[in-house]
């Protein structure tokens, strides 16, 4: 008897060690759904839009009525991670700047490779009103990431767009 309760618990303790390993473990982020993410945010323009622009001249420029009445609770990056399409449709259509720049950084993290989309979101972010999309968006500029050179030389220094984010 004090056998079979040893082999039992002995098992239960292995069932509980899988289990919690196995729990831990993060899931794996399907790149498949990025060229459908690429293709919704080319679909909707505005990201192209708003990459050839200061974020200066953007900030909240797409914002929604209700963003200052409802928190960004429920916005992470991990949510995001699970399902950056239903991420990006908060973007959009909620118009989420939270949304729009956790959408960035899952691009960021898992295609560095297509800085554009990045750029184009981190700028989405940032006309809905993510401070974090604007100074990101704006280090893009500033490192001369994607060759916009426009943005970076506009006539007096205190007219350029670095300083002119900088100073907003």
């Amino acid at each position: 008897m004090m056998l079979a309760a040893a082999i039992l618990a002995g098992a239960g303790a292995i069932v509980l060690a899988v289990t919690t390993a196995a729990a831990s473990q993060e899931p794996v982020f399907d790149k498949s759904v990025l060229p459908k993410l690429f293709e919704e945010i080319d679909r909707r323009g505005t990201p192209s839009y708003y990459f050839q622009q200061c974020p200066a001249d953007i900030w909240r420029r797409a914002s929604g009525v209700d963003d200052a009445l409802f928190s960004t609770a429920g916005i992470d990056y991990q949510g995001c991670e699970k399902d950056v399409l239903a991420c990006a449709r908060r973007c959009f259509d909620g118009r989420r700047g939270e949304a729009c720049f956790e959408t960035a950084r899952v691009i960021q993290e898992h295609s560095p490779e297509d800085k554009q989309w990045t750029e184009e979101m981190f700028a989405q972010a940032c006309a809905t009103g993510s401070i974090g999309g604007c100074t990101n968006r704006g280090a893009g500029i500033l490192l001369g990431r994607l060759g916009l050179n426009k943005l970076l030389a506009a006539g007096s220094a205190n007219e350029s767009c670095p300083y002119r984010a900088h100073s907003n």
